[in-house]
């Protein structure tokens, strides 16, 4: 009801977890990250074709992952707890892209 849209995004550095809870987060300057995938109400789920993925650690791969989650409630209701998330999928098998 009130998720107005994801962004996740990979970084090359280690982000700090501090303030991850600051509705100011998405401001914050940690360098430019690239961005990986988006999502908003409406739209179908976001699944990677099976040849393709996001590198993680190593030699070249992110060393973090940023989730934003923004959030809309221009009627100020109380009381709402957002139980909604994204799902990541790990292997150490290589892919092709």
């Amino acid at each position: 009801e009130f998720v107005h849209h994801f962004i996740v995004s990979g970084f090359n550095s280690v982000l700090e977890q501090e303030g991850a809870q600051n509705s100011a987060m998405c401001n914050h300057d940690y360098g430019v990250g690239d961005h990986l995938f988006g999502w908003a109400p409406g739209q179908l789920a976001l699944s990677f074709p099976p040849v393709a993925g996001a590198p993680l650690l190593g030699k070249t791969g992110y060393r973090s992952i940023q989730l934003q989650t923004h959030f809309n409630n221009p009627l100020h209701k109380r009381g709402k707890v957002d139980s909604s998330g994204i799902r990541v999928f790990y292997t150490t098998k290589l892919r092709q892209f």
